[in-house]
Formats: structure tokens, sequence, C-alpha cells
């Protein structure tokens, strides 16, 4: 099924306006945050439409009251579903993402917020206008405490293909915008696994596309840092790079993705070789070997032999 048919079938609202957008919000007591998040979405300045669709993780803190204040205030442009129990995360996002509508999708979770008004305006014009690309994000702000900074970023456009992709995410999740596609409403079931989604979604749209994806020089988002199931992850290599190895093998093992299984088995190679690095500074030397020998199995090359008895000394002499 093409683009262009997913868009006539699922992107008609009840009022027959088209839903270009979908701004796709995941929240768990996050009553201190949500309130400015929906704010910032809300804030957006369009020549279209655009739907809220929220997933409220059973929030006990205040915050699905919110959510309801403002359902009742923007009763047309909010889905808000509160499940009776706390799913997790990932169970969340893939039922969430059933209700998806817009021809495009938007991610913002209930703790981060955007700061450009015309965020949206100037990506859907991206991608409506530049037909290669089916994801487009900008650089991002970061929010530490009580500190907000911003990496080092150049004035081009970055262009980035599944492969690259694949090596590592490049778009973080409240600066994306990416064409909706059909298995969105219908992810398979071993995403359940993974403790985050939009890296693997970004992965399918590349290949249910066959295009690339765009990083405009625009600053549209503020992340925060310290909040959120990825904070806690961050500070442990072993289990970031655990997590993008299970990601990447199940991609992998998904038939429906056959022709980029050998852009993936690049990222897979190049992410377990950042996991046995980790369990080899943290001295779990028997650990990193096993994941060497399934490394081994997936590409077997004298380079990776030599590179793991080098990890193992420059490991030994830190």
């Amino acid at each position: 099924m093409t683009d262009s048919t997913y868009s006539q079938r699922n992107t008609v609202r009840d009022d027959n306006s088209i839903v270009v957008v979908s701004v796709f919000l995941l929240t768990f007591n996050q009553k201190s945050y949500i309130a400015q998040t929906l704010d910032s979405i809300l804030e957006q300045k369009t020549q279209f439409s655009y739907e809220i669709v929220i997933g409220d993780d059973a929030s006990t803190d205040g915050t699905s009251e919110i959510c309801l204040q403002y359902k009742e205030r923007y009763t047309d442009q909010i889905d808000y579903v509160r499940h009776g129990t706390n799913m997790g995360l990932i169970a969340n996002f893939v039922d969430t993402a059933k209700r998806l509508k817009g021809k495009y999708v938007a991610i913002c979770d209930g703790d981060d917020y955007w700061t450009d008004p015309l965020k949206l305006q100037k990506q859907v014009d991206f991608l409506d206008n530049n037909t290669e690309f089916a994801i487009v994000g900008t650089h991002c702000a970061y929010e530490d405490g009580d500190n907000i900074f911003t990496a080092k970023q150049d004035n081009t456009i970055a262009s980035y293909t599944v492969e690259q992709m694949a090596l590592k995410n490049r778009i973080s999740a409240p600066t994306s915008l990416f064409k909706n596609f059909d298995r969105l409403q219908d992810l398979p079931s071993y995403f359940l696994n993974f403790p985050y989604g939009d890296w693997p979604v970004y992965l399918m749209v590349l290949h249910s596309t066959g295009s690339k994806a765009a990083k405009i020089p625009d600053i549209s988002a503020v992340y925060r840092r310290q909040i959120g199931v990825s904070a806690s992850m961050r500070l442990n290599a072993v289990e970031v790079s655990s997590k993008n190895v299970l990601i990447l093998e199940e991609l992998i093992n998904d038939k429906q993705l056959s022709s980029v299984k050998t852009q993936l088995i690049k990222g897979l190679i190049k992410n377990k070789r950042e996991l046995i690095t980790a369990l080899n500074r943290k001295g779990a030397y028997m650990k990193a070997i096993g994941k060497f020998i399934g490394l081994m199995q997936y590409q077997a090359r004298w380079a990776h032999v030599k590179w793991y008895f080098y990890s193992i000394k420059t490991s030994m002499n830190k």
C-alpha cells in the first residue's frame, strides 16, 4: 500500500478536515511538565489541521486531571485515553500508535516541550517539498536541572541513509516528524521487549518508504535529560549497548525488513563492538567473549579478531 493510499484511508476527521500531523504524546506521572508540553504543541502556527494523541499510562499524580482539562478545552483537537492500569512505557507506545491518523507523525513526550511555534509547518513543508526524505528532525536543546544547553551544530542539512540510522539514532524524538505508515498501527509483538520505540520506528519508516532521514539546522525542542527511562540508561554503557543490540537483532529477524537486512547488520556489528568494549572496561571479560563470538557469527573477519584483542588490552591499561 502506498503512502498516498494510507493518507486517503486514515486521515479524514469527523468534521471532514484532513489531519496532516498526529502529535504522538505519551505521559505517566508528569504533573510538573505536562501543561508546558501541551501548551507548546497548541501554540503551533500551521496552515493545516493537526491532532494531539495522548496515551496516559494510568497516572496517579494529577497528570490525568490536567490532560482532561485540556481535552475539555480542545475537544476536537485532542484524542486522550487514560489506561485503567499501568502498561509500561513501550506497551503504551504500541497501544497509542494505533490511534495516529495523520499523514505525518511528530513525537513529543510529556516531559519535553517545543520551542519553535513554526516547527510543524517547517517540517511538513520540508517533507512535502523533498520527497526523497521520510523523516526530518532538528537540533535539540537539553535541560539538566536548572540549565539548558545546546550541542554544537552546523548550518547545513544533514542526510542519513537507513544504514547510517542503524549505526546510531541521529534524530532526537521531540524534534522528529516522519511519514505515517501502515505497520505503525500494528507494530510487531517484539516491540514490547524494547525500552523505547522511536529509533526502531525510524528504521521501519525508512524501510517502508525507501527514503532517507534529514536534520535541518534549527532548534525546535527541549529534551529533559534527567527525566524518563533513558535518563538512567545513559549512565550505563553496557545497558545502552545491550538494548541497541536487542533492537537491531529483532529487526534483522523481521522478514518484512529483509530488503534492509544488510544495512541493519552493519549497525548491529557496530553496536555489538560498543557492548564488548563496555563489558571489557567493566572487567566482564567472559561476557565480552560470548558477545564477540556472537559478532563473528554475523561477520567473521580477521579485523574483528585484531580489534577484540586491542579492546582487551586497552581495558586492562585504563
